[in-house]
């Protein structure tokens, strides 16, 4: 399988979970028609309490762990890392994800994801609503 199907199986499966996530960094550039390759798949997402509980679900069930552990542990990720800030770097049975808590735009300024949720105009139809998709 290549890495465009694992991206593309990941994002599908975060969207069906009910996921609210915004894809960042080469993903999304490759998203949009950059011709470019990209080994993971980076997204932010939404820190509601409701959201991190179904980003958890989600993860625990592809068997996510730590990727970057140099004493190969797979250690999963916790609620609390989750709602936390700074990267989170990934490996789940679908491949790899880099999950972003926040996003930088410089001079002290940071990226709210739930604006991109409210102004995306692109959205997937995912059991029977309507969940959002953004690319930044």
């Amino acid at each position: 399988m290549s890495h465009v199907d694992d991206s593309r199986l990941i994002l599908d499966g975060l969207c069906e979970a009910g996921v609210g996530v915004v894809v960042v960094g080469m993903t999304a550039g490759v998203m949009l028609g950059a011709p470019v390759e990209t080994f993971d798949v980076d997204i932010l997402h939404r820190r509601t309490p409701e959201n991190i509980d179904r980003l958890l679900g989600w993860l625990l069930s592809h068997g996510a762990y730590h990727r970057f552990d140099l004493q190969n542990r797979r250690l999963p990720p916790h609620r609390n890392l989750l709602s936390g800030t700074g990267h989170i770097n990934l490996q789940t049975d679908l491949g790899k994800l880099d999950v972003l808590r926040e996003l930088s735009l410089g001079e002290g300024r940071r990226f709210e994801p739930t604006r991109a949720y409210e102004e995306s105009s692109a959205s997937q139809q995912v059991g029977g609503t309507r969940q959002p998709i953004s690319c930044v």
